[in-house]
């Protein structure tokens, strides 16, 4: 007999700590989501993951002190994991955190293919443990369905049963083999892991009438196959198996591994982060989705929990990332985050190819943009929260200044003094043109950042 869904859930807080408290990194905060293939381009090209490093993507992509790597190649437990390309990323950027991508939702194999007999990458043993747990009525799969974002209508997303308790022991426990590899220095590849698409509430996931860009809102679950009696059902098995797999992973791994989730945008991650141990979460579609505006974006970067708060942004003219479009939304992405607890990352919706680092990342002590990453968290700690001054949203930092309009209009703001300075951009060079700054324009939906030239004698 299944338990009612409200004892379910208070039984299982009992077991998932919940993780909280601000995070101490300096800011600006920016994370690094750029994609890498199955075979780990753009840092090994081509399709051969026992070809050479390419040590320029490897130096670009190690700019970050948070960053993603997909769980394969990476990740392989049976063949070779590249160790070497982790241990360069380490080299360049020392302190960063690595942590490994793995969708919890939607997979373009069927349960009837079975990978080749040379295939030893993480994703055939990911394949083979569906396979031998694809029992029926207890399937391993919930349900198919065409996804409405490819251009191949023959193409079917298959997606998980968390609630069939031995597929989510067998893939955990893979998950963790892969969290055990170390690099070829015999340092711990991962320092955490990312759970995306981490959909407790599954029924609403698969058809709530969200909106269009969710693979799954045309899906419907087949319950036969899963074993549901109902969607109801469903959800509460799926919450038990989620949370089991956080539990598993955290008491494998240790206190410090962290563990990262993506609810999407379209279902309210806030109970998800208060109660089921982890630590960070991630709002996507920044000024893109109705509920990541502005306002919901501001509201969840003050959130006590999750300790990381991950905003992503899409580039809305991907064919020029270093044009001013594209810099006024990193601008803008970027200053929201530094108004709270958060960090920020504009992508190419999902694109492998190099993004541009742009000016405000990382600034050196003479006020430059540094492109070599050596000088991320170049604002260092707030000297207070945000405030409200003139219409426009404003927090200073021990080295300087954030100023974010939220409106769709100009604002101006006198700062009373000289003492900040523009940084010297070297893409956008007209709005970080170097200059001693007093009256500051912000454009409407857009931020300016700002530095004091005392920087370099301030304590770090």
């Amino acid at each position: 007999m299944v338990k009612p869904i409200q004892a379910v859930l208070v039984s299982l807080l009992v077991l998932a700590v919940a993780r909280s408290g601000a995070s101490t990194a300096p800011y600006p905060r920016v994370w690094n989501c750029q994609g890498q293939s199955g075979n780990g381009a753009p840092l090994i090209p081509g399709r051969d993951y026992h070809g050479t490093r390419d040590e320029l993507a490897i130096t670009n992509y190690s700019r970050f002190p948070l960053a993603l790597l997909s769980i394969s190649p990476w990740g392989n437990v049976r063949g070779v994991h590249r160790g070497d390309v982790i241990a360069r990323i380490r080299a360049n950027q020392p302190g960063i955190k690595l942590i490994a991508y793995t969708i919890t939702q939607g997979w373009f194999h069927p349960p009837t293919l079975v990978p080749g007999p040379r295939d030893s990458t993480f994703y055939a043993d990911w394949q083979n443990t569906f396979r031998a747990t694809d029992l029926n009525p207890t399937s391993a799969w919930v349900y198919l369905l065409s996804p409405p974002h490819t251009a191949d209508s023959t193409v079917l997303i298959h997606d998980f049963n968390w609630g069939n308790p031995v597929f989510q022991d067998s893939l955990t426990k893979l998950f963790i083999r892969a969290m055990r590899l170390t690099d070829s220095t015999g340092h711990a590849q991962f320092d955490g892991i990312f759970l995306d698409t981490y959909e407790r509430r599954v029924s609403q996931y698969m058809n709530d009438n969200g909106p269009s860009w969710a693979w799954s809102h045309e899906g419907e679950p087949d319950l036969v196959r899963g074993g549901y009696a109902s969607k109801a059902a469903m959800d509460t098995a799926f919450t038990h198996g989620l949370v089991a797999t956080v539990n598993q992973i955290r008491a494998a791994m240790g206190p410090d591994f962290l563990i990262f989730a993506n609810t999407g945008t379209h279902t309210d991650p806030y109970d998800l982060s208060a109660g089921y141990g982890v630590d960070g979460l991630v709002r996507e579609l920044f000024m893109v989705s109705p509920t990541n505006d502005f306002s919901h974006a501001r509201a969840f970067i003050q959130q006590v929990f999750p300790t990381y708060k991950l905003l992503k942004g899409e580039l809305t003219v991907p064919s020029a990332p270093r044009g001013a479009t594209s810099c006024k939304q990193a601008r803008y992405i970027l200053g929201t985050s530094c108004l709270g607890d958060g960090w920020a990352f504009l992508s190419a919706d999902g694109a492998k190819d190099p993004m541009a680092y742009y000016d405000e990342y990382s600034v050196n002590e003479a006020g430059a943009s540094d492109t070599t990453g050596k000088h991320v968290g170049w604002l260092g700690q707030p000297r207070g929260p945000a405030r409200v001054t003139g219409g426009l949203w404003v927090r200073e930092f021990d080295h300087g200044m954030v100023l974010v309009d939220s409106a769709f209009v100009s604002q101006s703001i006198d700062l009373g003094s000289s003492d900040f300075r523009s940084i010297q951009g070297v893409i956008d060079t007209t709005v970080n043109d170097g200059r001693a700054k007093r009256l500051v324009t912000v454009p409407g939906q857009d931020a300016v950042f700002l530095w004091k030239p005392s920087f370099g004698n301030d304590a770090r």
